[in-house]
């Protein structure tokens, strides 16, 4: 093979051709830079865009406004579901008549006992109108009947804009129900339209009233509904007390007012519980009695044979009370218990042995208020437990003069005192001398023991306590 090399005439020649052939297939190469025009090249580059950079605090409150809105909407997906079962579960087990939604109108629930029959107001049969349009505008009424025989007896009201007053009291007539009357004071018939009454019953003879309202929002006085209801209980055929086995009401926003049923009604239990409204007796026997409120006082007399409980806040207790000791192996005892309100109570303690023995318990709480607590009544060899408190406020404590046992007064900055009469005689009436003995004696602390028998030093206990005010106990006057 034989190769011929190519001169610079012969290539110079041959592109010549080329040229004027025309322009051959494929891309033309792109055109020659230059010896130097990439060294100096340059390409428009656009500037870089401002980058907003939120904050982590930023951050933190924009997830948690939707964390919150997502469990807002869930909360009312929820409740709306709720609603919607329990009104077709009432519709389907309970309601005689046509009921607004379970959100507009008040109902039981089934926990409050099976309906035998409510009173609504919707078809304003029971409602009687007036023209006044700035007072109460109308009144309407309801009335039941609960067997007198039952083993609880209950009165309560949920929801909300209901307030009143109940009072109980006895009847002349002979019967073997409790009536229970209901007038009901209104501004608005809406309001009105969204309150029902309904008498209930639950299993183990349980039978009540219950008043329903619906948690409505607004505080408008013209959607208030007042109630004034009167408890009325039966008389007996023969001379003895009414018996009835437990009695209990939780009404918020009720006063209570107890006629004197201490000679005719007994109950084995009565619980009364309210708040912000004051609850007065002018006499009530129980075996065990619970007396609730808030915020407002109890006043009036009390008499129990195993326990009494009085307990509020922001207000007194004003109390006359008996304790009757039926044996001395329990303590019949009195728990009164309130904050920022004095106690002021005279306690009787009796004995079913007469003018002997029994056991008693008295305890009383208290604070930034004076506490004053006497002891007119008292068997001999009885024993008694007392327990007392207050704070920076002043205490007295006044004995009966059969009390025997020891004592403890403490306080802080003041000297307690106590004033021991000589003129005190013998409750027993056997003419023996009484002993008083301090045992210590510091700056703000009392102890010591009372007796008329040696062997009742250690018969009873009375602790005192206060702080920043004296304590004076007083043994027999």
């Amino acid at each position: 093979m034989i190769v011929i090399e190519e001169t610079t005439q012969t290539k110079d020649a041959r592109l010549n051709a080329q040229r004027n052939s025309g322009p051959i297939s494929g891309p033309a190469p792109p055109p020659y830079p230059g010896p130097y025009q990439a060294a100096y090249q340059t390409h428009a580059v656009p500037p870089p865009h401002p980058v907003n950079r939120e904050t982590a605090g930023r951050r933190f409150f924009r997830a948690f406004f939707v964390a919150v809105l997502i469990w807002f909407l869930l909360g009312m997906l929820t409740r709306s579901m709720v609603d919607l079962a329990n009104s077709a579960r009432h519709h389907g087990q309970y309601a005689t008549f046509d009921q607004l939604p379970g959100s507009l109108r008040g109902w039981p629930e089934a926990s409050d006992g099976r309906i035998d029959h409510c009173t609504s107001f919707r078809d304003r049969e029971s409602v009687t109108s007036s023209n006044s349009t700035t007072a109460a505008s109308g009144t309407a009424s309801a009335h039941f009947e609960l067997p007198a025989s039952s083993d609880v007896l209950y009165l309560f009201a949920r929801g909300s804009k209901v307030y009143g007053n109940v009072e109980i009291t006895d009847s002349s007539d002979v019967l073997d129900v409790v009536k229970v009357d209901m007038t009901i004071t209104y501004s608005r018939e809406e309001a009105l339209a969204r309150a029902t009454i309904c008498k209930l019953s639950r299993s183990g003879g349980h039978n009540g009233v219950g008043i329903f309202t619906p948690s409505w929002p607004g505080t408008s006085p013209m959607d208030f509904l007042r109630f004034d209801i009167v408890v009325r209980l039966p008389a007996t055929s023969i001379d003895t007390p009414l018996e009835l086995k437990t009695f209990e009401t939780d009404l918020p926003m009720f006063s209570h007012v107890i006629d004197d049923l201490e000679r005719k009604v007994q109950f084995e239990s009565i619980s009364l519980r309210s708040s912000n409204m004051m609850i007065s007796s002018a006499g009530i026997s129980a075996n065990n009695a619970e007396i609730k409120t808030s915020n407002a006082p109890i006043e009036g007399s009390f008499k129990t044979d195993n326990s009494l409980t009085l307990v509020t806040s922001n207000a007194h207790i004003k109390a006359s009370v008996g304790l009757y000791s039926k044996q001395n192996k329990f303590a019949t005892q009195v728990d009164m218990r309130t904050s920022n309100g004095p106690i002021e109570s005279d306690i009787s303690l009796t004995s079913s042995e007469g003018s002997s023995g029994g056991s008693f318990k008295v305890i009383g709480s208290t604070s930034n208020a004076h506490l004053d607590v006497q002891f007119p009544v008292s068997p001999v060899s009885s024993r008694l437990n007392v327990d007392l408190k207050t704070s920076n406020a002043p205490a007295t404590v006044a004995m009966h003069p059969a009390y025997e046992g020891t004592f403890n007064l403490r306080t802080s900055n003041l000297r307690p005192s106590i004033e021991s009469p000589d003129t005190v005689e013998d409750p027993s009436g056997k003419g023996r001398k009484r002993s008083v003995y301090q045992s210590s004696y510091t700056r703000g602390n009392i102890e010591g023991m009372v007796y008329w028998d040696k062997l009742n030093r250690d018969a009873g206990d009375v602790h005192v306590k206060s702080s920043n005010a004296p304590i004076r106990l007083v043994l027999g006057w």
